[in-house]
């Protein structure tokens, strides 16, 4: 076996333990009260970190000898080379210390949970911003097919978009640790309950950015490709509440399916909203992995299809 076969496999090995890790341990709202309670608490937080370790480990060990790499250094590069890759990040980090003076500070509690729930809404513009231009750029331009001639898979093409423009986004976040260190002045603030509300923040910032990369591959336009990404997010995040008004059941196999229960299952937001109160569930995380692969796999088909245009 070569050296690419080696790492893939090892990938592989790392990313299902990882997987297994986060199912086979209860989150945090399974145990009971008090000082157990606690105990548990910590011990399911710190199985949780070591799972998302060796998952991070694994897509690390799988993409080390791809072109991915390349790919999504090239796109992170452009990013901050474009003037207006800073405007929206200022315009960002604006808004959300705007959001931390007042509904942060203003409480006088040492705790980050209003911040990570104005975020939801924030990212539902953001990402398609920064998706925008992936695929309708390059389609556009005439790069891509130029791309598609070389030596590099249409996976690889994907997954290196992909991980560029979730690079920037974890960027764009990344100053808002200071706001970790104003809430420990001003208190004793729950680390685990603000790592998984930044974890909430990337799972949720990977599947908007899959969604916007996707619409990104099927048009030149930038602006139809923001918009659509807009619209399409936008049905994510309130498709919960036309759930709760379908209480349609149905057979199947002998079991009782509940059609609004299915349906609410698909809000992002829903599953978000745990992670900002600190709790890190198996099933969350599996809906963001799960749809983040999905899109990408889309995308791939429609990057392939540009090779018979």
């Amino acid at each position: 076996m070569n050296k690419k076969s080696i790492c893939c496999l090892a990938g592989a090995v790392l990313f299902i333990c990882g997987l297994v890790l986060l199912l086979a341990v209860p989150g945090p709202q399974a145990v009971g009260d008090g000082d157990a309670a606690g105990s548990a608490v910590s011990v399911a937080r710190g199985t949780d970190l070591l799972g998302f370790l060796l998952l991070a480990a694994g897509a690390v060990a799988g993409l080390m000898f791809t072109k991915a790499p390349v790919i999504a250094w090239r796109e992170l590069s452009a990013f901050f080379l474009s003037p207006i890759a800073y405007i929206l990040m200022g315009a960002y980090l604006i808004v959300v210390s705007l959001i931390f003076n007042y509904s942060v500070l203003g409480s006088m509690r040492a705790h980050l949970e209003p911040l990570f729930g104005s975020i939801t809404w924030l990212t539902l513009f953001l990402c398609p911003l920064i998706t925008m231009r992936l695929l309708s750029e390059e389609a556009r331009s005439g790069t891509l097919e130029t791309m598609l001639t070389v030596p590099v898979t249409d996976v690889e093409i994907t997954i290196g978009k992909f991980l560029g423009a979730l690079a920037f986004y974890v960027a764009m976040q990344v100053p808002t640790l200071v706001f970790v260190y104003v809430v420990a002045r001003q208190g004793s603030p729950d680390y685990g309950m603000i790592f998984a509300g930044y974890l909430g923040v990337v799972l949720l910032g990977s599947l908007l950015i899959s969604i916007g990369l996707f619409i990104s591959s099927f048009t030149k336009n930038q602006v139809i490709a923001a918009f659509l990404s807009i619209v399409a997010i936008f049905v994510l995040f309130i498709i919960g509440g036309l759930g709760r008004l379908v209480s349609a059941d149905f057979p199947l196999f002998g079991l009782t399916i509940n059609i609004g229960k299915i349906i609410e299952y698909a809000d992002a937001s829903v599953h978000y909203m745990d992670f900002t109160k600190g709790l890190v569930m198996s099933q969350h995380v599996l809906y963001y992995i799960s749809l983040v692969v999905f899109f990408l796999f889309l995308t791939v088909r429609m990057v392939e299809s540009h090779k018979w245009r």
